[in-house]
């Protein structure tokens, strides 16, 4: 599962996703968005992305996961648009 969305990411669904009877733990790294970046105040960002370019790069992470760790189950989803702090 490879996604890039506008919409707000739902953990449970990604979770749900790479959800395994063999598997005995699940990763999940989800960002936010904090109020500064080095000394400088942040009230929201807005992200971008080159829908091919990005999907491409995604793919190339899953694809290492997968050769690194035979029968892992990975699921990667990028926001894209405003988001506001937290």
């Amino acid at each position: 599962m490879i996604e890039l969305s506008a919409d707000p990411i739902d953990p449970s669904r990604l979770l749900a996703a790479v959800a395994s009877p063999s598997a005995g733990g699940v990763v999940l790294f989800l960002g936010t968005v904090r109020d500064h970046t080095g000394p400088k105040r942040v009230t929201a960002m807005e992200y971008q992305a080159h829908d091919a370019l990005a999907r491409t790069e995604l793919e190339a992470v899953v694809r290492e996961a997968l050769e690194r760790w035979p029968g892992v189950r990975v699921a990667a989803q990028h926001r894209t648009g405003r988001l506001e702090l937290g």
